[in-house]
Protein backbone atom coordinates (compact mmCIF):
# COMPACT_ATOMS: atom_id res chain seq x y z
CA UNK A 1 0.00 0.00 0.00
CA UNK A 2 2.80 2.55 0.06
CA UNK A 3 2.59 3.57 -3.41
CA UNK A 4 -0.86 3.87 -3.06
CA UNK A 5 -2.62 7.45 -1.93
CA UNK A 6 -3.24 8.20 1.37
CA UNK A 7 -7.17 8.72 1.12
CA UNK A 8 -6.98 4.77 -0.59
CA UNK A 9 -4.67 3.43 2.37
CA UNK A 10 -7.15 4.76 5.25
CA UNK A 11 -9.92 3.72 2.96
CA UNK A 12 -8.39 -0.33 2.88
CA UNK A 13 -7.28 -0.29 6.14
CA UNK A 14 -11.18 0.58 7.63
CA UNK A 15 -12.54 -1.97 5.17
CA UNK A 16 -10.13 -4.81 6.46
CA UNK A 17 -11.26 -3.43 10.14
CA UNK A 18 -14.81 -3.72 9.39
CA UNK A 19 -14.06 -7.35 8.05
CA UNK A 20 -12.56 -8.47 10.72
CA UNK A 21 -15.40 -6.63 13.36
CA UNK A 22 -17.75 -8.38 11.21
CA UNK A 23 -16.12 -11.98 11.31
CA UNK A 24 -15.88 -11.89 15.47
CA UNK A 25 -19.06 -11.01 15.67
CA UNK A 26 -20.54 -13.33 13.54
CA UNK A 27 -18.21 -16.25 15.26
CA UNK A 28 -15.98 -16.67 12.05
CA UNK A 29 -12.94 -16.18 13.58
CA UNK A 30 -11.31 -19.59 14.77
CA UNK A 31 -10.88 -19.82 18.93
CA UNK A 32 -7.49 -21.02 18.47
CA UNK A 33 -6.77 -17.16 16.91
CA UNK A 34 -8.12 -15.55 19.87
CA UNK A 35 -5.95 -17.06 22.56
CA UNK A 36 -4.38 -14.89 24.72
CA UNK A 37 -1.33 -16.67 26.48
CA UNK A 38 0.39 -15.54 29.30
CA UNK A 39 3.07 -16.99 31.48
CA UNK A 40 3.20 -17.44 35.17
CA UNK A 41 5.87 -16.05 37.39
CA UNK A 42 5.49 -18.01 40.17
CA UNK A 43 2.78 -21.09 41.10
CA UNK A 44 -1.02 -19.41 41.08
CA UNK A 45 -1.77 -20.44 44.93
CA UNK A 46 1.96 -17.81 45.53
CA UNK A 47 0.00 -14.49 43.56
CA UNK A 48 -1.46 -12.31 46.79
CA UNK A 49 -4.57 -10.62 44.86
CA UNK A 50 -5.09 -12.14 41.01
CA UNK A 51 -7.26 -9.43 40.60
CA UNK A 52 -6.79 -7.95 36.83
CA UNK A 53 -4.14 -11.01 36.49
CA UNK A 54 -6.57 -13.11 33.99
CA UNK A 55 -4.14 -16.11 33.31
CA UNK A 56 -3.46 -16.54 37.40
CA UNK A 57 -7.62 -16.47 37.48
CA UNK A 58 -7.66 -19.26 34.79
CA UNK A 59 -5.09 -21.26 35.97
CA UNK A 60 -6.50 -21.36 39.73
CA UNK A 61 -9.93 -22.18 38.56
CA UNK A 62 -8.48 -24.73 36.17
CA UNK A 63 -6.38 -26.24 39.15
CA UNK A 64 -8.88 -26.47 41.42
CA UNK A 65 -11.20 -28.15 39.13
CA UNK A 66 -8.96 -30.70 38.03
CA UNK A 67 -9.99 -30.87 34.42
CA UNK A 68 -5.88 -30.83 33.72
CA UNK A 69 -3.83 -33.58 32.61
CA UNK A 70 -1.43 -31.89 35.05
CA UNK A 71 -1.93 -28.51 37.29
CA UNK A 72 -0.63 -25.01 36.02
CA UNK A 73 2.38 -23.76 37.94
CA UNK A 74 5.48 -21.51 37.90
CA UNK A 75 6.31 -20.90 34.36
CA UNK A 76 3.41 -22.42 32.50
CA UNK A 77 1.63 -20.28 29.94
CA UNK A 78 -1.77 -20.02 30.40
CA UNK A 79 -3.80 -19.81 27.14
CA UNK A 80 -7.23 -17.86 27.99
CA UNK A 81 -10.26 -16.81 25.91
CA UNK A 82 -12.47 -13.94 26.76
CA UNK A 83 -16.20 -14.64 27.14
CA UNK A 84 -19.49 -13.16 27.14
CA UNK A 85 -19.83 -13.71 30.35
CA UNK A 86 -16.91 -11.21 31.15
CA UNK A 87 -14.27 -13.51 32.61
CA UNK A 88 -11.39 -15.05 31.27
CA UNK A 89 -11.79 -18.84 30.52
CA UNK A 90 -9.51 -22.01 29.35
CA UNK A 91 -10.27 -23.37 25.85
CA UNK A 92 -11.40 -26.36 27.21
CA UNK A 93 -13.83 -24.38 29.49
CA UNK A 94 -16.08 -23.46 26.38
CA UNK A 95 -18.35 -26.27 25.90
CA UNK A 96 -19.18 -25.93 29.35
CA UNK A 97 -23.13 -24.96 30.17
CA UNK A 98 -23.48 -22.31 32.77
CA UNK A 99 -26.09 -23.21 35.32
CA UNK A 100 -29.68 -23.03 35.63
CA UNK A 101 -30.56 -19.71 37.17
CA UNK A 102 -32.90 -21.06 39.36
CA UNK A 103 -34.82 -24.18 39.96
CA UNK A 104 -37.89 -23.90 38.60
CA UNK A 105 -36.16 -22.60 34.88
CA UNK A 106 -36.11 -25.50 32.85
CA UNK A 107 -34.08 -23.35 30.30
CA UNK A 108 -30.30 -23.46 30.05
CA UNK A 109 -28.10 -20.59 29.46
CA UNK A 110 -26.24 -20.45 26.23
CA UNK A 111 -22.22 -22.06 26.05
CA UNK A 112 -19.82 -19.25 26.85
CA UNK A 113 -18.71 -17.58 23.80
CA UNK A 114 -15.77 -15.40 23.24
CA UNK A 115 -17.01 -11.59 23.46
CA UNK A 116 -16.00 -9.74 20.34
CA UNK A 117 -16.32 -6.54 22.33
CA UNK A 118 -13.48 -7.50 24.28
CA UNK A 119 -11.27 -8.39 21.49
CA UNK A 120 -12.23 -5.19 20.06
CA UNK A 121 -11.78 -2.70 22.33
CA UNK A 122 -8.58 -4.51 23.87
CA UNK A 123 -6.96 -6.39 21.62
CA UNK A 124 -7.23 -4.87 18.21
CA UNK A 125 -8.25 -1.13 18.55
CA UNK A 126 -4.98 -0.58 20.90
CA UNK A 127 -2.26 -1.98 18.41
CA UNK A 128 -3.71 -0.78 14.97
CA UNK A 129 -3.62 2.77 16.66
CA UNK A 130 0.23 2.49 17.38
CA UNK A 131 0.55 1.12 14.26
CA UNK A 132 -1.51 3.29 11.84
CA UNK A 133 -1.07 6.66 14.51
CA UNK A 134 1.29 8.40 11.81
CA UNK A 135 -0.97 7.96 9.26
CA UNK A 136 -3.10 11.61 8.54
CA UNK A 137 -6.42 10.85 8.63
CA UNK A 138 -6.18 7.43 10.92
CA UNK A 139 -6.64 8.35 14.19
CA UNK A 140 -8.43 6.57 16.97
CA UNK A 141 -11.18 7.81 16.55
CA UNK A 142 -11.38 6.73 13.13
CA UNK A 143 -10.53 2.97 13.76
CA UNK A 144 -12.75 2.59 16.65
CA UNK A 145 -15.34 4.01 13.71
CA UNK A 146 -14.03 1.68 11.60
CA UNK A 147 -14.21 -1.41 14.21
CA UNK A 148 -18.28 -0.88 14.64
CA UNK A 149 -17.22 0.92 18.19
CA UNK A 150 -18.21 4.13 19.59
CA UNK A 151 -15.04 5.72 21.36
Amino acid sequence: MSEQPLDEKVFKICRILGEIADKLKSGDIMLKDLLITKQLAKNPEEYKDAQGLYHVQVALRMNKGGNLAKKFRNGDTVPYLFCTDTLPHHLSELSAVAPKKTDEEEKETAPLQPDPNYYLAHQIHPVVSRICEPMEGLDAARIAEALGRKN
